[in-house]
């Protein structure tokens, strides 16, 4: 089993990647999480796909404070200096607000989830790590 429950606040606004129609198909962001023994700050990468990248895009800001739920997905690939990195990264699957209600750009308040988003604008679950 592979699950994972977090919440931290963004280090900066999502990196946004976009197909060839300019939608949105994947976002990137670190959230930065107290460790509960209080010695120190771990920061995680983050990466989310379809409707959450979407969500994310458009209501996530730095320093938001956010809870997810996903799973941990590992790469390897061989860097400059011939070394083998193996890094780790977290692959959205829920998207919420941590401290509830949230203004957003627009000045309405949101309570929204990222599936709750989905629902109301009917974007497809292309999320290909299923």
């Amino acid at each position: 089993m592979n699950n994972v429950s977090l919440i931290g606040r963004l280090c900066k606004d999502p990196e946004i990647g976009t197909d060839n129609e300019g939608k949105v198909n994947r976002t990137k962001f670190t959230l930065a999480i107290e460790r509960s023994l209080g010695d120190g700050v771990d920061y995680i990468p983050v990466i989310c796909f379809s409707h959450n990248a979407t969500f994310s895009s458009k209501y996530f800001k730095k320093g938001m404070r956010i809870g997810l739920w996903g799973e941990i997905r590992t790469s390897t690939y061989t860097n400059k200096e011939g070394q083998k990195v193996y890094p780790i990264e977290v692959v959205a699957r829920k998207l919420e607000f941590a401290d509830g209600k949230s203004k957003t750009p627009g000045n309405t308040t949101t309570e929204q989830s990222a599936d709750e988003f989905m629902q109301t604008t009917g974007e497809p679950d292309g999320v290909p790590f299923n």
